[in-house]
């Protein structure tokens, strides 16, 4: 009889994988529902459009130097493009984003393969948000992301 009550103990429980394999499954439905109703995109978009625009600065800041030839940055109404004193180079278009210089600087920046670049900063704002990309010369960095 003891046997008996012993197995139905070890059956009326729940396992830890049964728990998992159900806290996946609402995670990955909150998931969906979110984006689906769109929240959560207003500060996380900037934030995202913040961090690529000073990977792409970083990123072209890098090329200058490994190339041996300048590159510019000209920004837009709405994006940037990256280009070589050649041309070419297509918009990154951000949509709803409105980047400016905080310095007041208008026209392309340049920079320079020998990697004598002036620092910059740039304001992104979108939707009332702002976030501050600095860039000291070499490398940029997200400031003040919402």
């Amino acid at each position: 009889m003891q046997s008996r009550t012993r197995q139905r103990m070890g059956e009326a429980g729940v396992t830890l994988v049964e728990i998992l394999v159900v806290l996946s499954i609402i995670a990955i439905t909150t998931g969906a529902a979110m984006l689906r109703l769109g929240i959560g995109n207003g500060r996380d978009q900037l934030a995202n459009t913040a961090a690529a625009t000073a990977l792409a600065i970083t990123g072209a800041s890098d090329a200058a130097l490994a190339s041996g030839r300048d590159r510019l940055i000209e920004f837009g109404a709405d994006g940037y493009r990256i280009t070589t004193d050649s041309g070419g180079g297509d918009w990154n278009g951000m949509p709803g984003v409105d980047i400016t210089s905080v310095e007041g600087q208008t026209g392309p920046r340049r920079l320079p393969a020998d990697g004598s670049s002036p620092p910059f900063r740039l304001r992104l704002t979108a939707a009332g948000q702002n976030a501050l990309v600095r860039f000291d010369g070499l490398t940029a960095k997200v400031e003040g992301a919402p």
